[in-house]
């Protein structure tokens, strides 16, 4: 599964035909979810790799006590770094910025909240993007010690096309117009951020 996942969890799940299949239907719940939802929120679909600058996907399956912001910070930054070699550090910190915001409030309270987790930005030239589904799994349910949770989660960036220009023009979550500075990216991320419940 995901390389943030708990290898316990994981380990769990995988030993079980009927867990896997199971995860397999969650993960499907989660991620027709959250793809509804970014269509409602960004009045276009979610950009598949081909129009994407940058689409990252994953599945994770972590006790609350697991998730790490950090991890997720790292990540975006090494994907980001690989695919805008040579853009501007205020850039790519923005964007940066918008999986932080995303990540501390599933994750910063120390408290995982379930629901579709959102924010997105203008960051100049690209529109950045970050999505979370999670779900609560029941130890009763899944057979676990402890409950989990399991997240599909999605982080784009992509340049707009006309069509796609046209669909976000006027949405909320697009009011802020980039380029700005890194610091005022955060702010922003904040202000669009967005939840709502399964």
């Amino acid at each position: 599964m995901g390389r943030h996942s708990n290898k316990q969890i994981e380990k769990h799940v995988d030993d079980s035909e009927k867990l896997v299949e199971k995860m397999q239907k969650l993960t499907e719940t989660l991620q027709a979810a959250l793809e509804k939802n970014f269509e409602k929120t960004m009045g276009c679909p979610l950009p598949n790799i081909v129009r994407a600058k940058v689409r990252e996907t994953e599945v994770v399956m972590v006790y609350s006590t697991d998730p790490k912001i950090d991890e997720y910070i790292n990540g975006a930054r090494k994907v980001l770094g690989a695919a805008f070699q040579g853009e501007k550090l205020d850039v790519i910190n923005g964007m940066i910025d918008i999986v932080e915001v995303v990540a501390s409030r599933i994750i910063g309270t120390g408290e995982i909240k379930a629901g579709i987790h959102s924010s997105a930005v203008n960051t100049g030239h690209y529109v950045t993007a970050a999505f979370a589904a999670v779900q609560k799994a029941t130890a009763k349910d899944w057979a676990t010690a402890t409950d989990f949770f399991v997240s599909y989660y999605v982080f784009v960036v992509f340049k707009p096309s006309m069509t796609q220009k046209s669909m976000l023009a006027g949405r909320p979550m697009l009011t802020a117009v980039g380029p700005k500075p890194h610091v005022e990216m955060k702010s922003l991320a904040a202000k669009n951020y967005a939840y709502s419940p399964i």
